[in-house]
């Protein structure tokens, strides 16, 4: 500091600096030689750590089904892959403003909806982003963020967009996006086949075979199978938990658990 001083409150700035004000002049050792300062001054660490500002978050639609997923993308300054979200969030039917911790981490993710979530209106009116989980000492940004949550019986697209570990389809079963356009389809005749309407974008190459089933293992797997054995598989095992989504991009990926992507069908963006 500049200025002896003692007492004096800091500030430190978004940009990592600190802002110092006020306090007692310490030059003497007397109580009144101490004097109030008015004064203020910058001090600048050695290592500047500026702080995390999110600036928006968008959702991918402005609907969702109970048992799909959408994906939150977050935006601003100074976020990493590895920074967590806190958000604070208005539930449906209510004015009340609650806080999930550590909801997020990362820019993008996927969330899925369980089954027991309140159809309406959930609006995201805040979010507080940190780089350590345990760090919850930082202000809400203010963003908003309306989800519209319906229950398969309130829609048309009662059909999921995902396959979640231990899910299978069996022939003439399917699973789409969420706005409809594009469907995973296991047909009779064996073949594992991706659609946009009536225009196949990717396939197993499993026909001719005797149907069976397709299967998301609960090892990370995806396989189809004949009536005795396998007969196609992505290869993804060895990840447990991860999930199968039809995107509305076009694109049917396997994600981890953490939503890093496994593997892909390759038919973005569409």
């Amino acid at each position: 500091m500049t200025v002896s001083r003692g007492y004096h409150q800091a500030t430190r700035l978004r940009d990592g600096r600190v802002l110092i004000t006020g306090g007692l002049n310490s030059g003497s050792n007397s109580y009144p030689g101490y004097q109030t300062l008015a004064s203020a001054e910058l001090y600048t660490p050695a290592v500047l750590v500026p702080d995390e500002v999110v600036t928006d978050l968008q959702f991918d639609g402005t609907s969702v089904v109970v048992g799909s997923s959408f994906s939150a993308n977050f935006s601003g300054t100074n976020l990493t892959p590895q920074t967590f979200f806190d958000v604070r969030f208005t539930s449906s039917g209510s004015n009340n403003s609650d806080v999930i911790l550590n909801w997020q981490r990362g820019l993008v993710e996927r969330h899925y909806l369980p089954a027991g979530t309140a159809s309406g209106a959930w609006t995201i009116n805040g979010v507080r982003a940190h780089e350590i989980a345990t760090d919850h000492t930082g202000i809400f940004f203010p963003v908003s963020a309306t989800l519209t949550v319906s229950r398969p019986s309130d829609t048309t697209n009662a059909v999921s967009d995902h396959m979640a570990p231990g899910d299978f389809l069996l022939p003439g079963q399917f699973r789409q996006s969420a706005d409809g356009r594009f469907r995973l389809v296991y047909q009779a005749d064996g073949n594992l086949v991706l659609y946009q309407g009536s225009n196949p974008l990717w396939a197993t190459a499993t026909f001719g075979t005797t149907p069976g089933f397709v299967a998301m293992q609960t090892d990370g797997n995806l396989v189809v199978y004949d009536s005795t054995k396998a007969v196609w598989a992505s290869g993804t095992w060895g990840h447990p938990g991860a999930f199968l989504v039809v995107q509305g991009d076009g694109n049917t990926v396997i994600y981890s658990t953490g939503s890093s992507p496994l593997w892909a069908t390759n038919t973005c963006c569409r």
